[in-house]
């Protein structure tokens, strides 16, 4: 499978089958690192270390923090005030609780207090906890497509990222909720099972994104990619959950203090801390911006120990070269596009196609062109295919042919489509001298009678 974005899936035709005229695989060069297929983006296009994947998320948001900390900010502002503004009403029983702390209460006044705040604490934690599983999955679905990109050396604009992650939000959603009730119900019977289906499933989200993949597909390809690798992938992850923790502590610690939500204040008098709005407002927006930053770490984390793990079992690198050599748009006033994506290698460009996406491995990717129009590798290229009559209108070998030729495709980067030019001119000049005997024949002068 051909696919501009490098998101294809292992089973597709053999990448020799390439369209004649889209730039191939990339070829070794002095430029380029011993050991892999270059650095176009955010990371070198071969399998990582723990070092490079954490840098390569870093790297992701300190080259575009306009589209990646911007939304972030957004998306977490308007969760977090939603769960300032439902917690409000949780103060009250709060205060209650801990002032109940200097007086002797009997059982069942004991009980009650204790029903109550168990009943506003649990309302307050299903609310929030919905609002932040919307924001959560459309969050993630969106840093995700931004770090695709990324790993191409592309910077794409809010629009651009927000065009390929809006159909991926419901299924984001259904998945969320799914993998939270998992993780629960795994951490409730024992804190082993509920770590384990969290690192199996880790990578069910870039996968859903990515290759476009339902629900259930995304939950089978994270297990296929995590197996055999568990303990790396969970060694990744939780180093990255730490990581987050500390930024989210050294962040919002001074708003808390600030505001006087620890009572740190006023133990030293021996009153009992009251919990106010406002310490709860300045703990909230501690928390805002701490997420602000550890949300697109998180989530790039996510994405590329997903690419590392596609890079080691499928050999992405080689896939994500081609993309990252392919161009990004069609040159200006082109009519044929860069083909898009879910078209086979070998199948011609400019037919319809379905949805980008990724394929499970061994399914079709795409319409067959009709007619059978491909031009698979090897196959004497497009002069080769055409009739005599027509074989002698393309390229004649001058420079007004080869600019013609040159605006039908980009120019040719690989050994392969250089054979497949030198065939295409072969086939054209072998027409010519046929043609031209046709065309002289009648033209010949008869020969002068030799005088006597």
């Amino acid at each position: 499978m051909s696919d501009t974005n490098g998101w294809a899936t292992p089973g597709g035709p053999p990448p020799q089958q390439q369209p004649y005229g889209w730039p191939q695989a990339p070829q070794p060069n002095p430029r380029w690192n011993p050991d892999g297929y270059g650095r176009p983006g955010v990371i070198p296009l071969r399998p990582l270390n723990v070092g490079e994947i954490l840098d390569g998320a870093f790297n992701t948001v300190r080259r575009n923090p306009a589209v990646m900390l911007g939304v972030s900010l957004v998306v977490v502002l308007i969760t977090q005030f939603v769960g300032y503004v439902v917690s409000l009403p949780l103060l009250d029983d709060l205060n209650r609780a801990t002032q109940a702390t200097n007086r002797v209460l009997t059982e069942q006044q004991a009980l009650d207090m204790a029903v109550d705040l168990l009943g506003s604490s649990a309302q307050v934690a299903v609310i929030t906890g919905l609002v932040t599983a919307l924001g959560s999955s459309f969050l993630d679905g969106f840093l995700t497509v931004v770090v695709g990109k990324a790993i191409l050396g592309r910077k794409p604009t809010f629009g651009e990222a927000l065009k390929e992650a809006t159909p991926r939000l419901l299924p984001l959603l259904a998945m969320t909720l799914l993998y939270t009730l998992m993780i629960f119900v795994g951490l409730l019977l024992c804190i082993v099972p509920g770590v384990y289906l969290a690192v199996v499933f880790g990578l069910a989200t870039p996968a859903l994104v990515l290759e476009k993949a339902g629900v259930g597909t995304a939950f089978k390809r994270s297990s296929l990619l995590v197996k055999n690798a568990f303990w790396r992938v969970l060694g990744v992850l939780l180093l990255a959950i730490v990581i987050s923790w500390v930024i989210n502590q050294v962040v919002s610690l001074p708003f808390s203090l600030a505001g006087d939500f620890s009572g740190f204040t006023t133990m030293f008098s021996g009153e009992v801390p009251e919990y106010t709005a406002w310490g709860l407002a300045l703990a909230t927006l501690g928390t805002v911006i701490a997420a602000t930053f550890t949300a697109p770490f998180s989530a790039g984390v996510r994405a590329l120990v997903y690419i590392d793990q596609r890079m080691r079992k499928e050999g992405m690198d080689l896939q994500l070269a081609r993309a990252a050599a392919a161009p990004a748009a069609p040159p200006a006033g082109s009519t044929d596009p860069t083909p898009p994506s879910g078209i086979p290698m070998g199948q011609a460009t400019g037919m319809p196609t379905g949805p980008t996406g990724f394929a499970e491995p061994g399914a079709p990717t795409g319409p067959t062109a009709p007619g059978g129009t491909g031009v698979p590798t090897g196959s004497g290229g497009a002069a080769g295919a055409a009739a005599p009559g027509e074989a002698a209108k393309p390229a004649e070998g001058t420079e007004s042919g080869e600019a013609a030729k040159g605006d039908e495709a980009p120019e040719a980067t690989g050994a392969i489509e250089a054979a497949e030019r030198a065939k295409a001119e072969g086939a054209t000049e072998a027409a010519k001298p046929a043609e031209a005997s046709e065309e002289e024949k009648p033209k010949q002068d008869p020969e002068p009678p030799r005088p006597s």
